[in-house]
């Protein structure tokens, strides 16, 4: 039996996929390094789950509001979109 508190967690997560999937209020654009087309994503939930990324957007040779798409060399299409939705999935 699931308590509350598990309930609440697993519907919380349950909306950050869906949001993500739905493509619901991105505001930045990540870009695989095979230069197929860019995912989708959320600057909050970068910068909540991944200390590189909270760099990336903190410093001031990234400036978003103007460019809005990050290109991620190291990654391919399907690399990039399985690392965005295990950041989206799972908690800490």
């Amino acid at each position: 039996m699931v308590d509350d508190d598990s309930k609440n967690r697993i519907d919380f997560f349950e909306g950050l996929v869906k949001t993500f999937k739905e493509q619901r209020q991105v505001d930045i654009w990540l870009k695989p390094g095979d230069q197929t087309d860019a995912i989708p994503a959320h600057k909050l939930i970068l910068v909540a789950r991944s200390k590189v990324f909270r760099n990336i957007l903190d410093s001031d040779d990234c400036n978003v509001s103007s460019n809005k798409t990050i290109t991620v060399l190291e990654m391919t299409h399907d690399e990039l979109k399985t690392f965005l939705e295990f950041m989206y999935i799972h908690s800490t």
